[in-house]
C-alpha cells in the first residue's frame, strides 16, 4: 500500500497533481483504493501501476482524458484506439500540431492548479496580516486619539 506522499516522490509529481489524477480516474481506480489512518488515501500495487500508466501516456503527449479512456479500454481487455497522429497520413505537421495541443492542455491544467494554490496562499496571507495587525502595539497617533480623559469630556 502506498500513500500520496510516497507516490509523489516515486512518480515525480506533486501531491495535488496525484490527487487530481486519482479523482479523474474515479471508478477505474476505485477497487485499488483504501483508506488509511485519518482518512489517508492508499493505493495498492495495481492502483500504482494504473497511475504510472496514466503518467506514461501523458508524457507521450496524450491528453489526460484520452489517456484515461485508453487505460479503461486496456483494463476491459479491448484494444485501445490508435491516437490521432498515427491516423494522420499527411505527416509530421499534423502530428506536431496534435502534440502541441496536448501539451497546451496539460499546461493549462497546471496553470489552473497553480492559480488555485496562489489564491489559497493569498487568502492565508491576508489572514496572517490581520492577525499581525491585531497583535502589534498601537501607534502614537492611536494612543493620542484614545486619551483617557476624553471619555469625561462632552
Amino acid at each position: 500500500m502506498y500513500d500520496i506522499e510516497h507516490l509523489s516522490t516515486r512518480l515525480a509529481r506533486t501531491k495535488d497533481q496525484l490527487r487530481h489524477r486519482v479523482k479523474l480516474l474515479g471508478k477505474t481506480l476505485e477497487p485499488y483504493k483504501r483508506s488509511g489512518k485519518k482518512g489517508k488515501l492508499l493505493l495498492t500495487e495495481d492502483g500504482v501501476a494504473i497511475l504510472e500508466r496514466l503518467i506514461q501516456l501523458e508524457d507521450q503527449g496524450i491528453a489526460m482524458s484520452d489517456a484515461i479512456e485508453i487505460i479503461r479500454q486496456e483494463l476491459d481487455g479491448d484494444e485501445p484506439q490508435s491516437s490521432p497522429p498515427e491516423q494522420c497520413q499527411s505527416g509530421t505537421i499534423q502530428e506536431l500540431i496534435w502534440h502541441l495541443k496536448q501539451e497546451n492542455e496539460f499546461l493549462k491544467d497546471q496553470i489552473r492548479s497553480k492559480d488555485e494554490q496562489i489564491a489559497q496562499l493569498n487568502k492565508r496571507l491576508a489572514e496572517l496580516g490581520q492577525l499581525l495587525q491585531q497583535r502589534l502595539p498601537p501607534t502614537r497617533e492611536e494612543i493620542r486619539e484614545k486619551r483617557w480623559w476624553r471619555f469625561w469630556r462632552r
